[in-house]
């Protein structure tokens, strides 16, 4: 198999690119780039880096990733440049989306500053794109908003998930979530806060 070919910058077009901003930067505006993010593609995902630092252990200056998406439309890197509004020397092609995303808080880089992922900015659920390394995490929260609401709707269960980004992990263990929501919710039943609820089995045969 050959090398990759290089793409060209002033001719080939692609579909996901990314980009670096610096606040203190005198070509552009970064809250107006930022905006312009937000504005003009259909997915789009930042983050700053505050505190990433040199090989001798030094601060690097603050700078936010940017990653963005043009949907079904490929774009020329000079064509995003102008829609963000920046130099087209600060966009790049982006290999990949999912990589890109997980970049923004190092999650394959261990020896680089490890940032939370609710510092990230994004118009998507950017955990979809973080795998099992997030599961843990993703699985937590379901449990916790089942004890929170005991005796709920699990149609009301199924949209918080899908809302709140844990759908994957919500469809991947759904009989392990099932049968501790019916236990639990057997429970609730005992205290008399059942009400006009459905059991998870009721409402899976009703939906699938």
């Amino acid at each position: 198999m050959g090398a990759r070919k290089q793409k060209d910058r002033l001719t080939d077009k692609d579909r996901k690119f990314c980009a670096v901003l610096y606040p203190d930067a005198d070509d552009y505006d970064c809250e107006v780039v930022l905006n312009n993010l937000r504005s003009n593609f259909p997915r789009w995902a930042y983050c700053l880096h505050d505190k990433d630092t040199t090989d001798d252990g030094e601060l690097k200056k603050p700078h936010f990733h940017l990653v963005m998406g043009t949907g079904q439309s490929p774009y020329l890197i000079s064509a995003v440049s102008n829609k963000l509004g920046v130099p087209a020397n600060y966009v790049q092609f982006c290999d990949s989306f999912r990589g890109a995303v997980r970049y923004l808080i190092h999650l394959d880089h261990p020896d680089k500053y490890q940032y939370n992922a609710t510092v990230i900015s994004a118009n998507f659920n950017p955990k979809k794109h973080f795998g099992d390394v997030d599961g843990e995490q993703m699985s937590r929260e379901v449990f916790e908003y089942l004890d929170n609401h005991i005796g709920c709707d699990w149609l009301e269960v199924m949209r918080w998930a899908m809302a709140s980004g844990n759908y994957a992990v919500f469809r991947r263990d759904y009989r392990l979530f099932q049968d501790y929501y019916n236990l639990i919710f057997d429970g609730g039943n005992e205290h008399g806060l059942q009400g006009n609820r459905h059991p998870a089995q009721k409402v899976y045969e009703q939906v699938r």
